[in-house]
């Protein structure tokens, strides 16, 4: 083998070799800088994190620590709401109990003012009817300008002596014993006031009597009063063991209510009442009084069947 030739050969070989190794230590020169300026990058970044992390951490513990205040806060807070609602509350309670009293004691008052204005005004009447009868008693004959107030008041057991004081006055002062407006006008007064006491009081009896056949005398009752009439004097005195005794009364009243209702010209309402009593009184009656109750009745219903007869020619002349 020539020499020169392998060493001519070798020599780009190990020319070659050494560009290699030089390129590879350029090249790990030029690794090791980048590592290290990585692994600064890396350090510069960790650090980074670190901070961050630490930042983050001090924020979380700051923010945490706000929470723990905020949230004591809150629940102190809350306590002094909870506890300013329950005083409100309280207080509320209080002031609308102390109100409901106060209405109680206001309505308690007013129902005794009205019950003492009642009470006032009722003796005030009282004291003016009594002023009323004392005036009646000297000058029994004003008893016709008086009625109409009486009539509108309610008479005592005083007031009704009174009123008889000023009746029998009345008659002393009479030259004549029949009926006038003055009597009628006591009639009626005591017949509203004290039904009861017509037929067991001799005065009033007596007036009883003097009045009771007198014309319209009848008419002069409204129904309830006719009602109240019959039912506190008239039936009482029916049931009475000495009930012969005041069948002058009864007659008396018979006839008079007889008449109204034959008389009668206010109405069919009105005569619908009368006929009621009427009849009623002599189912009452029963065969007491026979031979009276039986005239009256064949005298009521010849009225009724003229009445019908009435009716029945009206009701022809409006068909045709």
């Amino acid at each position: 083998m020539n020499p020169v030739f392998i060493a001519n050969a070798e020599a780009p070989s190990a020319f070659n070799n050494n560009e290699i190794i030089e390129e590879l230590r350029k090249q790990n020169v030029q690794l090791k800088s980048e590592f290290e300026l990585l692994t600064k990058k890396v350090n510069q970044e960790s650090s980074i994190t670190d901070k961050s992390f630490s930042s983050i951490s001090n924020q979380l513990s700051a923010a945490s620590t706000m929470l723990t205040w905020f949230s004591a806060i809150l629940t102190l807070a809350s306590i002094v709401l909870t506890a300013t609602i329950a005083w409100l509350s309280n207080k509320t309670q209080k002031a609308a109990q102390k109100a409901i009293n106060a209405l109680e004691d206001t309505q308690k008052l007013k129902t005794d003012i009205d019950e003492n204005l009642r009470e006032l005004n009722l003796r005030l009447i009282d004291d003016e009817t009594t002023h009323l009868l004392e005036r009646l008693q000297k000058y029994p004959q004003d008893i016709l300008n008086m009625t109409n107030m009486l009539a509108l008041r309610k008479l005592n057991t005083a007031h009704i002596t009174m009123l008889k004081t000023a009746y029998e006055k009345l008659i002393t002062q009479l030259e004549r014993s029949e009926p006038c407006a003055s009597t009628r006008s006591f009639f009626l007064t005591v017949a509203q006031h004290a039904p009861v006491d017509l037929l067991n009081d001799l005065t009033w009896r007596e007036l009883f009597n003097r009045e009771i056949r007198t014309d319209y005398i009848i008419d002069c009752f409204y129904d309830d009063e006719l009602l109240d009439l019959v039912n506190k004097c008239i039936k009482p005195a029916i049931n009475q063991n000495n009930f012969a005794d005041y069948q002058q009364e009864i007659s008396g009243f018979l006839c008079s209510l007889l008449k109204s209702i034959e008389d009668s010209i206010n109405g069919i309402y009105i005569q619908k009442i009368q006929c009621e009593v009427f009849e009623d009184l002599i189912s009452f009656l029963g065969s007491k009084m026979d031979s009276i109750t039986s005239e009256l009745s064949e005298k009521y219903e010849a009225w009724r069947n003229t009445q019908l007869e009435s009716v029945e020619t009206i009701t022809e002349k409006i068909n045709s």
